[in-house]
């Protein structure tokens, strides 16, 4: 390697596989077609070494320096990762049954790689961009993804547990059946996804945004989804019951069959939005706003609307047992008289 490293040549078809390798020196080598199944590296220098079409098949890799460290279309299945991966490059990479523990991933980059049936364990991953990943049987065990982007992915077939999200980007994502009930996913974006049968009972979920997602039979009983966005989503047979969620936003959602029973919706953003045989029974909705919204054979039984605005509401066949109606606000001058300015200058509220 010092030959390769002193005449600047890639080193290529070398066999190093069963090898132990300490502490060295890799930095801005380029690797070949070479072996390196079974190696184990400690505490090495890979610093923007490039492995292209190498094998890394039950590789150790523990400590490794990998500032712009790239693994392009190698094999490293049943590999072992543990500590600092700091701006590295995985890229069409076989890494099925591999096995990460306690690994710090920041900056990286993980594309069009396989990860079937891998296991994440007490992992930190931050700013990382998850692209392309055939994921299904991964396990992801008490890690923490901070900052992440991973869209496009179908989170049905892989397990998690006891995982923190904070800030991931899932765009256009399939969730059905899983468990995330007492898990922190603030300030996600989960925007155009579809959930089936997801459960986030108790679940943190502040400032996350589910607008413009489809979401089926989930279960937000006592989460906490303040300042949480579902704009223009369609949620059908949901159960937000004694929710928190003051703040948040259904502008234009298409409510059904949803339960909002003892939901706190104080301050809530739900203009121009439908909801069809929804329970409100006992839910708060002071100072929230509801104009032009759309309800039918909703339940309003014993819910509070101090100074709700439900101007130009249209509300059909709806149950208002015990609920004070002089609190709401049907008719708001003010705001009639805004909407009639931005229809006069082309503009729509």
């Amino acid at each position: 390697m010092s030959n390769a490293l002193a005449s600047n040549q890639p080193v290529m078809e070398q066999d190093f596989s069963n090898q132990q390798w300490q502490q060295h020196s890799l930095e801005g080598l380029v690797f070949i077609r070479c072996n390196f199944a079974d190696i184990s590296m400690e505490e090495c220098n890979l610093n923007r070494a490039v492995f292209v079409e190498c094998d890394f098949s039950r590789a150790n890799m523990r400590n490794n320096r990998t500032e712009q460290a790239s693994w392009l279309k190698c094999q490293a299945a049943k590999s072992q990762w543990f500590g600092s991966i700091e701006s590295a490059t995985l890229c069409e990479t076989d890494l099925q049954g591999s096995h990460w523990h306690k690994c710090e991933l920041r900056a990286c980059t993980l594309s069009q790689c396989t990860i079937t049936n891998a296991t994440w364990s007490r992992c930190r991953m931050q700013s990382t961009n998850l692209a392309d990943l055939t994921s299904s049987g991964l396990k992801i065990e008490s890690c923490q993804l901070q900052n992440i982007a991973w869209s496009n992915t179908n989170f049905g077939d892989i397990k998690i547990h006891d995982t923190q999200f904070t800030k991931a980007l899932l765009l256009q994502c399939q969730f059905a059946g899983n468990d995330f009930s007492q898990f922190a996913m603030q300030q996600c974006t989960f925007n155009g996804s579809e959930f089936t049968k997801v459960k986030f009972t108790n679940a943190a979920l502040q400032g996350s945004s589910f607008s413009q997602c489809t979401l089926q039979q989930c279960d937000f009983h006592h989460a906490a989804l303040d300042q949480a966005l579902f704009m223009q989503s369609n949620v059908q047979q949901t159960d937000f019951t004694k929710a928190m969620a003051k703040q948040i936003n259904f502008q234009q959602a298409q409510l059904k069959d949803c339960l909002f029973n003892s939901t706190c919706l104080e301050m809530a953003w739900l203009k121009l939005v439908s909801a069809n045989h929804c329970q409100f029974q006992e839910a708060d909705f002071s100072y929230a706003n509801a104009s032009h919204g759309q309800f039918n054979q909703c339940d309003f039984s014993r819910s509070r609307f101090q100074q709700s605005n439900f101007h130009a509401m249209s509300a059909t066949e709806c149950r208002w047992a015990g609920v004070d109606l002089q609190q709401r606000i049907d008719n708001d001058p003010q705001q009639a008289q805004q909407e009639q300015a931005l229809v006069e200058h082309g503009a729509t509220s």
